[in-house]
């Protein structure tokens, strides 16, 4: 096995355990295609990828026990990626045509800076569940195959902060900062 395969591993086991922990929601949320205005969220995004070692626990006690015994593997696992998983990157949002004459539908473009390269993903299916933003992560391209998922929410005017799944490079947990409202470079 791979130095990256035991790395992504090492980080979905320490992803799924610290997701036991988070607080689960029972109201019900209303669930509508897109991200909302457009103007809200279209444009370019600076990455800030998050330490895995920063998540902390949910406040309880009992939640509290069990993060910490995932924090050592969580630390290990945020030296290894630093080492070879991405660092920072680029999100761009945007208007694509899927079709010839049917409606322009939201989609994106992910890039992950790593110290091996670069890892282009392209975000289809946007979607929203309350304050929360989905999107199907395809590979090679927007009509490649489905390799994860992409979730974040608003933490401010054009601020997101989410989690790529990706097939191949594991969990990347990470801040978007919009530097323009434009897709265009």
């Amino acid at each position: 096995m791979t130095l990256t395969a035991r790395v992504t591993a090492l980080a979905a086991t320490v992803s799924a355990s610290l997701a036991l922990l988070a607080p689960v929601s029972l109201g019900a949320e209303s669930t509508g295609s897109g991200w909302g205005a457009q103007a809200s969220y279209l444009g370019r995004y600076h990455l800030r990828v998050v330490p895995l070692a920063g998540q902390g626990g949910s406040g309880s006690s009992h939640a509290d026990a069990q993060a910490a015994v995932f924090s050592a593997a969580a630390a290990a696992c945020q030296q290894v990626l630093a080492a070879v998983g991405p660092t920072r990157g680029e999100l761009t949002l945007f208007m694509r045509e899927v079709k010839k004459g049917a409606p322009l539908v939201p989609s994106g473009i992910l890039n992950l800076q790593a110290p091996g390269g670069n890892e282009l993903v392209y975000l289809t299916y946007l979607t929203s569940s309350g304050g929360t933003r989905h999107a199907k992560i395809n590979g090679g391209a927007f009509v490649g195959p489905v390799v994860g998922s992409f979730s974040a929410t608003s933490t401010g005017p054009g601020m997101l902060s989410g989690t790529a799944q990706v097939e191949g490079i594991g969990t990347v947990e990470a801040d978007y900062v919009r530097f323009s409202a434009s897709p265009q470079p």
